[in-house]
């Protein structure tokens, strides 16, 4: 079950719909729409009820901290139906005891197969690949207008749109990265949120991002002479805008200002060079001490930083291509 089809139900529930927003990825709270008549005080002015939603093993699911009321949605539906003597909701709890069952439908609309037939038995239990046919779910970024309008005013070109092969996921506004492993396997999708309604990066099909590289996909053995780390992947596109086919250099990102010994891992494999780009703030400080860590010994690891308070992604050529080069460390 997708944010918007939970806030159609909720609606028929009588809750303000308008200011609803998730309180993490899939998690509502809301106050209880039961108060009325499980609670002492007959309201709930901290919201305690909480809602799981868009979980393809499981139904959505709600419980309620203050009354400890909890169950399946339809339930709740059909006790706020016949509480407040509310036909239309108890028809609806009726349609959801078949419609709110696990699927990939919530994530996926019109998918019919079960979730098992999409995913290819896993050669490592931490990583497994999905068809690559879930991609046909989503449009290419660059075809839809809103999409394409929020990458343009990111720098994020069209070459780099098709390159990575992004995605537009209208239901819940996101740009989609597909993530690859080093066998450059589907593993899963990091969405980012065009609008600022919910949370602003979510992992589709519940992928571990500490357990791969955004971009790694893209690096060839022997090929490439520095590996570019930074954190988010709208950097790592960004960085993209000044790479050609010639260049000997690589950008990959962490997903944040940090790495995993997982990733480290991966990093240490490669015969490259090793420049860490995080952002020039405490964040990524202590995101570089981290890396430092996990490459005790290695010599081919430096922070990389600059005078000018830029993103990764405003940095003029000349200024890029000067800390490329550079063989300063911090």
């Amino acid at each position: 079950m997708t944010f918007e089809e939970l806030s159609i139900i909720l609606s028929e529930l009588d809750v303000d719909v308008e200011t609803l927003r998730p309180s993490s990825p899939n998690q509502i709270q809301i106050p209880c729409v039961l108060a009325k008549w499980f609670h002492k005080s007959g309201s709930d002015a901290h919201p305690s009820l909480s809602i799981r939603y868009n979980d393809p093993s499981k139904p959505t699911l709600f419980k309620c901290f203050a009354c400890k009321e909890q169950g399946k949605l339809w339930q709740l539906v059909d006790s706020y139906g016949n509480l407040a003597k509310k036909e239309s909701a108890k028809k609806l709890a009726l349609s959801l005891v078949q419609a709110d069952k696990p699927s990939l439908s919530s994530r996926f609309q019109n998918l019919s197969r079960d979730f098992d037939e999409w995913v290819q038995p896993p050669s490592d239990p931490i990583m497994r690949a999905v068809n690559e046919q879930l991609l046909d779910r989503f449009s290419p970024a660059w075809l839809n207008e809103k999409s394409r309008n929020y990458l343009i005013a990111r720098e994020v070109s069209k070459e780099m749109t098709d390159w990575f092969n992004l995605r537009y996921d209208p239901r819940q506004n996101r740009i989609l990265f597909p993530v690859r492993n080093t066998n450059k396997e589907l593993v899963g999708f990091v969405g980012r949120a065009i609008g600022k309604e919910q949370p602003r990066y979510y992992n589709y099909l519940n992928f571990m991002a500490g357990n791969t590289l955004g971009g790694i996909d893209k690096y060839e053995q022997g090929y490439s002479t520095k590996v570019i780390l930074v954190e988010g992947f709208f950097d790592l596109l960004r960085c993209y805008k000044y790479w050609s086919p010639s260049c000997d250099w690589i950008a990959l990102c962490s997903w944040r200002a940090e790495t995993t010994e997982f990733q480290a891992n991966l990093l240490a494999g490669l015969d490259s060079a090793i420049q860490v780009w995080y952002d020039q703030d405490t964040a990524g400080d202590t995101g570089y001490k981290t890396v430092k860590k996990h490459f005790i010994g290695h010599y081919g690891v430096s922070r990389k930083t600059w005078k000018e308070d830029l993103d990764v992604g405003e940095m003029p050529k000349d200024l890029f291509f000067s800390i490329l080069d550079s063989r300063k460390e911090k």
